[in-house]
């Protein structure tokens, strides 16, 4: 399963065609045990966050800066840090940060109305 540090919605594919997407939150249990079940497709920018997230995850997870496409019934998880700026060879989130994780699926296409009269 792909999991992000970002989401944007110019991932999705033909996304002017309209898409219509689904977030919710997942405890980091739930995480931990889809990723162990589906193995980590990591696209993950940022070297101390992958660090961060393989201590806080339990498994491997690599720095890996790449483009992104997300596919109408795909599903990614995404974790979010917010706080102080990392430096680059942060070994924990700060006691003023936070790490939360959102499931991102992407459910169908959405029919764009027609301009034409």
């Amino acid at each position: 399963m792909k999991l992000l540090h970002a989401f944007s919605p110019t991932m999705l594919t033909d996304l002017w065609g309209g898409r219509k997407v689904h977030f919710q939150t997942m405890p980091l249990e739930a995480v931990k045990t889809i990723l162990d079940e589906k193995g980590i497709e990591s696209n993950i920018g940022h070297n101390s966050i992958a660090t961060i997230l393989t201590k806080v995850l339990g498994q491997k997870v690599d720095f890996c800066r790449q483009k992104v496409t997300i596919n109408p019934g795909d599903r990614v998880i995404v974790s979010h840090y917010s706080g102080p700026r990392l430096d680059e060879d942060a070994k924990e989130i700060p006691p003023e940060g936070c790490l939360r994780f959102i499931s991102v699926e992407v459910l169908e296409d959405i029919p764009v109305a027609s301009t034409e009269s």
